[in-house]
């Protein structure tokens, strides 16, 4: 299990910004120009996320989390994450990746 924390983000119309985060993210360059071609007139938005690893834990299911809701806040015990990459390793990876979208 993981969570994550946003520490950048910004909307992104260049492709070739876009072309060099290619080292930053999962998605296909077939998928790119998908999502390119399908709202051209809307910039992408990116994120540079902290990613940090916990242990699995149990949330229990409750009345109060069931039917449509668009929050809720969920009274569990999230243990703490331990962070995937050293400090020194998110720093110089959010600096390359503020240089590129900059």
């Amino acid at each position: 299990m993981s969570y994550a924390e946003v520490l950048e983000e910004a909307n992104i119309s260049s492709e070739d910004i876009i072309k060099k985060l290619s080292a930053y993210h999962i998605w296909s360059d077939s998928y790119i120009k998908e999502r390119r071609n399908w709202q051209p007139e809307k910039p992408m938005k990116i994120a540079f996320l902290k990613i940090y690893k916990i242990p699995p834990f149990n949330t229990p299911i409750k009345s109060e989390y069931q039917g449509c809701k668009s929050w809720i806040n969920i009274n569990a015990e999230i243990p703490v994450g331990e962070a995937v990459l050293s400090d020194l390793e998110i720093k110089s990876k959010l600096n390359e990746f503020k240089e590129i979208i900059k």
